[in-house]
């Protein structure tokens, strides 16, 4: 069980871990290194404030929203189900969830990007 605690509140700790850094001016200068890096983020920065902001933003309200109902999740498996088998398959299930928060998040801003980035295109 204690792997799968592990597992399941890596990813959110890490949402929260990166959108505080982010939100608190890690990527205040268009890099290559860190923050939200895609070639329309890129473009000016303007476009790379806007977007390292709404990640910053998104992944501290995914993780803080992720964490508890995923460890709740896999405590409440392994006491009523008694099966690791089931408790690896709920905390995969929950990774896959988590995963798609990502996704959905990159998706969103990426889309607001695409609308926005003939506005913004001075560097």
């Amino acid at each position: 069980m204690a792997f799968n605690l592990i597992i399941v509140v890596l990813l959110p700790a890490l949402y929260i871990a990166i959108g505080t850094a982010v939100l608190n001016g890690f990527t205040y200068k268009i890099n290559h290194v860190i923050g939200y890096r895609t070639p329309r983020s890129m473009r000016c920065i303007r476009s790379w404030s806007w977007a390292q902001s709404m990640m910053g933003e998104y992944l501290l309200f995914d993780g803080a929203i992720l964490i508890i109902p995923s460890i709740a999740a896999v405590v409440l498996v392994e006491i009523f189900a008694g099966s690791s088998e089931k408790t690896s398959i709920t905390a995969l299930v929950i990774l896959l969830i988590q995963t798609l928060s990502l996704i959905f998040v990159i998706a969103k801003i990426e889309s607001n990007l695409k609308k926005e980035h003939h506005r913004w295109d001075v560097k």
